[in-house]
């Protein structure tokens, strides 16, 4: 099973191809990025690990998606 992470980094890719497509298809990979994040940021505290080069990746992305 994928982590919500990976799920997160997933949506967020789709979202990026799908920018010159449809703003709707993009603005639900975006949506689900957000759900995914949220759920990873929920998780137990002793669960936590220090961001990793995904998470930047990750956090790139939604820079751009952003934009």
């Amino acid at each position: 099973m994928k982590s919500h992470l990976e799920n997160a980094l997933d949506y967020l890719l789709l979202a990026k191809q799908e920018s010159q497509d449809s703003s709707f298809e993009r603005s639900q990979m975006l949506n689900k990025a957000i759900e995914n994040i949220s759920l990873l940021l929920t998780e137990p505290e002793d669960s936590w690990t220090p961001p990793n080069r995904h998470d930047f990746l990750i956090a790139d992305l939604l820079i751009e998606a952003c934009q």
